[in-house]
């Protein structure tokens, strides 16, 4: 007979592989996205690339010793209110068998509020009119439609003796240009130093609450009435 020779492959299996990536569930459009990755296979690191997609961006890591990090802008990932998958792949060797891992990311925007009194100084008298104006927004502009409550906010410097707390002086829905006006047709404070802050609940999951800085008023005895 003549000579033949055979060829064939046998697969006796490769090594299973770990693949963690760490993200948070949601992040803000104004911070960075930071993401870890880890590559390991019977609990020792090895050295490997990674493709990583989130959303529609693409990029590639190379672990090294089973270890990598990323730092994106979350501005550059989409807008407020996207749901992004973020998967990571390891395409596997010869040696090491081929792992994917998934998870969601949910990007969202912080609300901030400005607040000022119109018409008065630092300094209003107990029972008289009050009247601020303010600009709700976010990352992507104003915001439109949310409601906002203007609460007093206890000073426990200058008044120790009562229990810290808030009290709620009025409530606002925002313009078309995320500006409100709240009118407090009779201030009825206690005397002395008293904060004021004006907090808005986004009707929307995606956008945080917020809340403006503290607006410092000295509130007088009521002014006298002639008789």
């Amino acid at each position: 007979r003549d000579a033949a020779v055979g060829v064939f492959a046998i697969d006796v299996g490769r090594q299973a592989t770990q693949l963690r990536l760490q993200a948070p569930p949601r992040i803000a459009l104004s911070e960075e996205l930071p993401l870890r990755l880890n590559l390991t296979s019977e609990g020792q690191p090895f050295e490997g690339e990674v493709e990583l997609g989130i959303g529609r961006k693409r990029e590639r890591l190379l672990l090294r010793q089973g270890y990598g990090e990323l730092r994106l802008p979350a501005k550059l990932l989409g807008k407020s209110g996207d749901k992004l998958e973020l998967l990571a792949q390891f395409a596997g060797t010869r040696l090491y068998a081929p792992v994917e891992v998934r998870q969601e990311l949910l990007l969202v925007s912080q609300a901030t509020v400005t607040l000022q009194a119109l018409g008065v100084g630092p300094e209003v008298a107990q029972g008289s009119r009050l009247t601020v104006i303010g600009l709700v927004r976010d990352e992507e502009g104003p915001l439109s439609g949310e409601l906002l409550e203007l609460e007093a906010l206890s000073d426990e410097t200058s008044q120790p003796s009562e229990p810290s707390g808030k009290r709620s002086l009025g409530h606002a829905l925002t313009g078309n240009l995320g500006r409100f006006e709240i009118t407090v047709p009779k201030l009825l404070l206690p005397t002395g130093a008293a904060l004021l802050s004006a907090q808005v609940f986004p009707r929307r999951g995606h956008i945080l609450p917020g809340r403006s800085p503290e607006l410092a008023l000295l509130v007088l005895p009521p002014e006298p009435i002639s008789v």
